[in-house]
């Protein structure tokens, strides 16, 4: 996959490839292919952890498809869930309105190759290392507030899908910075980034950055995505500053909730 990291330059066929290698850092507890769909469940943890994905032609059968999707999400007891890459599944998301399908919420998916972010990024060798592991320990997992709250059992075995490694910035025997990544296919994937608020404005979030693409770097990766939403102020000012360009964005659209789906999927990227 060859990249152009202009703002606007994302094909369709970049769009859905690069939600391919994001699926698979993300990938929740249970996947199938149905139709040429990747269903993922999850517990009802974060949106991409619940969502079907359509990775293919969806315009024939898309009927049968949408409720086979919905039988697979209700025999979870999950809400029927669909993630819809945009502009590339834009018919998709028309069809979806039009049969009942309602728009949930989203997010914006930034990318940029790793050399630029170097470039760019400020180094602070003051501040203490960022540690690497292979799982979540309970100060990471402390540390992280998923949408303000603490986290759902099921949050950490999602956490520890896909490959991860998280990383962490203690001081005086504190976690004060976390986040995890993954790299797939020369991707480097960086989500759950968080700072504790007394030490904000201190550069830990580039800090980390940093550590996270000289890793990635390291193991043959040339490319870093995230996803974020639009309301994130903070986030989009960092990673816009750092060099990411928006690639695409996507919308969850589900069914209203029947009898019997007693999880709600949670809303987040």
């Amino acid at each position: 996959m060859t990249t152009d990291h202009r703002a606007g330059a994302a094909s369709a066929d970049d769009v859905l490839e690069l939600e391919r290698i994001a699926a698979l850092g993300w990938p929740g507890l249970e996947t199938e292919v149905v139709d040429g769909w990747l269903l993922r469940a999850g517990g009802g943890w974060t949106g991409r952890a619940n969502a079907a994905l359509p990775l293919c032609d969806v315009a024939e059968g898309l009927g049968a498809t949408l409720d086979r999707v919905a039988r697979w999400y209700r025999a979870r007891c999950l809400p029927p869930l669909v993630q819809v890459p945009l502009p590339a599944c834009a018919a998709l998301r028309d069809h979806l309105v039009a049969h009942g399908w309602i728009d949930r919420w989203g997010a914006v998916v930034l990318t940029a190759a790793i050399d630029d972010v170097l470039h760019r990024t400020r180094r602070h060798p003051e501040l203490p290392p960022v540690t690497f592991d292979e799982v979540p320990g309970a100060d990471w997992l402390e540390a992280y507030h998923y949408l303000g709250g603490s986290l759902p059992a099921v949050a950490v075995d999602v956490l520890r899908t896909g490959s991860p490694r998280f990383l962490s910035v203690a001081e005086d025997g504190h976690t004060v910075a976390v986040c995890r990544i993954v790299v797939h296919r020369g991707w480097l994937g960086i989500a759950a980034v968080e700072v504790a608020a007394a030490h904000r404005r201190r550069g830990l979030a580039t800090h980390l950055l940093g550590a996270a693409l000289d890793h990635a770097r390291a193991g043959g990766a040339r490319d870093v995505y995230l996803q974020t939403t639009d309301e994130n102020h903070a986030a989009l000012t960092l990673y816009r500053g750092a060099g990411f360009v928006h690639h695409h964005h996507y919308r969850y659209h589900g069914l209203p909730p029947q009898a019997g789906a007693r999880r709600q999927v949670v809303s987040a990227a």
